[in-house]
């Protein structure tokens, strides 16, 4: 059983699935006929506009589509910059990924984001306490009233012997 399904330029490549508009809308339609109550797809673009474009692209495709992007500022600018939270104004449900420290999910929730997606297997392999740390950004997103929720991305297979005991935190996982 699974809520969403997430995937990005570099996994489509690995997998020989084209980046583009046409091929990522077949796949979300597959992966909502498999049940999936959402799909997160990546923007990708150059410039702030571009990203914007490409992520107003994506979300026009359905509903259930999370635009991803990662938290860097050209990311920030599309939600944020002149034309002023451009993504979120259009009422497009967005995720900043590629977040690796609190104060990265903080800014996350300040922007107003859906999700943080942290990975939990980098975060582990550069020898941080991943669950731990992701834990204290739902922490933090829970102190400041926020609705944005963590996603742990991973991949391969995963235990998590201790996380249901942390003060009822609770971990969104998407395995990839």
């Amino acid at each position: 059983m699974f809520y969403g399904i997430t995937t990005n330029p570099a996994i489509l490549e690995r997998d020989g699935v084209h980046c583009t508009l046409p091929a990522l809308s077949a796949l979300a339609s597959d992966a909502f006929a498999l049940g999936a109550t959402e799909m997160q797809l990546q923007a990708w673009g150059g410039s702030t506009q571009a990203l914007f474009e490409c992520g107003l692209h994506l979300a026009e495709m359905d509903d259930r589509i999370v635009v991803k992007r990662f938290l860097l500022q050209p990311a920030i600018q599309c939600m944020t910059g002149q034309a002023g939270n451009r993504l979120l104004r259009e009422g497009i449900d967005v995720t900043m990924t590629a977040v690796y420290t609190t104060h990265q999910a903080f800014s996350a929730a300040a922007l107003g984001a859906t999700y943080a997606a942290p990975y939990l297997g980098r975060m582990n392999d550069n020898g941080r306490a991943g669950i731990d740390n992701i834990i204290d950004m739902q922490r933090i997103v829970e102190a400041n009233d926020s609705d944005m929720r963590i996603l742990g991305q991973h991949s391969g297979a995963l235990t998590i012997p201790h996380a249901p005991e942390r003060n009822g935190a609770c971990l969104y996982l998407y395995i990839m």
